[in-house]
């Protein structure tokens, strides 16, 4: 990260989970990811309404998750979310006590937000789904060859996770899910 530029946040929240998606814009106007977050939602945020657990996901993001980015950051942030009610937290919304406390704590960051369609908030989106145990132990009975093996570590090693998708065979996202036959 660049202390010098501003910073960028998705957020989303589903009924399972939390995400969010911390960038920033090189000098070319592209985007490029600082740092991922995602927790599960506790027992008790399991009975929060839609509207809070966006809420809840824009606080996490920024209160706890980033906030050793955020605070005191030199610019102001924009915060990207799906849910369109957001956008208005701090001008119009009416808010319960849990709510004034969540904005309380949001108060000493500088940030804006900004509605972003479901369709193209899928960073922080695919961050707040929890993953599937069944389907995640099927991905991980896949054999693959010694030789393999051995190009996926090689890559991981290099750092150059760019060409793991020109490994045959092997999707990018089952890396952590090999093991050598």
């Amino acid at each position: 990260p660049d202390p010098d530029k501003p910073y960028q946040l998705h957020v989303d929240a589903s009924r399972t989970a939390l995400g969010c998606a911390l960038y920033q814009k090189d000098d070319n106007g592209k985007l490029h990811p600082v740092a991922f977050g995602s927790r599960t939602l506790s027992k008790s945020e399991h009975n929060y309404s839609a509207h809070k657990l966006e809420f809840l996901a824009l606080k996490w993001a920024i209160t706890v998750k980033f906030s050793y980015y955020l605070y005191g950051a030199k610019h102001v942030f924009d915060v990207f979310t799906d849910h369109n009610p957001l956008v208005y937290l701090t001008t119009s919304a009416r808010l319960d006590a849990l709510g004034h406390r969540w904005l309380a704590e949001l108060a000493d960051y500088h940030f804006r937000i900004f509605y972003k369609p479901g369709s193209k908030n899928r960073d922080a989106d695919a961050l707040s789904r929890k993953p599937d145990p069944e389907k995640d132990q099927e991905q991980c009975k896949s054999e693959v060859s010694e030789e393999m093996f051995q190009q996926i570590c090689n890559l991981v090693t290099n750092s150059d996770f760019a060409g793991v998708a020109e490994v045959s065979g092997v999707a990018p996202t089952a890396i952590c899910h090999v093991l050598p036959v």
